[in-house]
């Protein structure tokens, strides 16, 4: 458990909690400046932690800020924001310099959410601070994105050839199952791009069916991958679920094209 803000909740790191013979639930009392003190429960203990943090207490700004007698000042502060992955754009800026930006590709940088656009930010807000990117891990979240990204790409060109062709093969099945059908129509009058359209117009309602089904269920996956990777979830983008029912209906209607033919 997290130390809550504006609470004497603290975390304590796996040294000095064995040091002192402290556990979960203990209330210890800190002592700060002017010898004053307030007491604070443990909420939680750093296991395997960096050696730096290992035999330390960690607690909200304001308890430390009050025990040190020095409320509305810090030295530092770490700030966790949701990015986009590096682009060339980005990485222009972190060999040149955002100086070297014309104004278009300065106002792009500058409104996107890249990591350097959001640290440069966070220095105009706050006249004397110094914002430095942690770009180890920036980069390392960028390129496992990247290549989530690739495998995504090259799972749905599989996924759309693999359909095509189940597509064709059922059809073909289709059609050799309800010849009799097939060959009353065409006694009744009815040519062979109207028999498609009856074949097509069934196959185009499964696969809206089964294009929503695959939005939902594609939606979920990538929460679930993002919240094991990166500990958050990532926003809904709705704009693939008319793209799914788009390629969903192609499919159906040019699977149907080449079975058509043996009518």
């Amino acid at each position: 458990e997290w130390a809550k803000d504006d609470s004497n909740e603290i975390m304590l790191g796996e040294d000095f909690a064995k040091n002192n013979k402290l556990k979960l639930g203990d209330t210890i009392k800190l002592i700060g400046e002017n010898n004053q003190s307030k007491e604070a429960k443990i909420v939680g203990i750093l296991l395997h932690a960096n050696p730096k943090m290992s035999n330390k207490i960690i607690a909200p700004l304001n308890l430390a800020q009050d025990l040190l007698n020095k409320q509305g000042l810090y030295s530092s502060a770490e700030v966790r924001a949701f990015t986009i992955p590096e682009s060339a754009l980005s990485e222009k800026v972190r060999r040149m310099g955002e100086e070297k930006l014309d104004q278009l590709e300065y106002d792009k940088w500058y409104c996107s959410a890249y990591v350097g656009s959001i640290a440069s930010q966070i220095s105009d807000g706050l006249p004397g601070a110094d914002a430095k990117a942690l770009n180890a891990i920036s980069d390392a979240q960028s390129l496992v994105v990247k290549k989530i990204q690739s495998l995504m790409g090259i799972t749905c060109i599989i996924c759309l050839i693999v359909a095509s062709i189940a597509i064709s093969s059922l059809m073909s099945s289709e059609i050799h199952r309800r010849k009799k059908e097939i060959g009353l129509l065409k006694v009744l009058g009815a040519n062979t791009f109207q028999i498609y359209l009856i074949f097509a117009s069934e196959n185009l309602i499964v696969a809206l069916f089964a294009a929503l089904f695959g939005f939902i269920f594609g939606t979920a996956l990538s929460q679930i991958i993002s919240l094991s990777i990166f500990g958050y979830f990532i926003d809904i983008a709705f704009v693939a679920l008319p793209l799914s029912f788009i390629f969903a209906g192609l499919i159906a209607l040019l699977g149907c094209l080449l079975p058509i033919k043996n009518i």
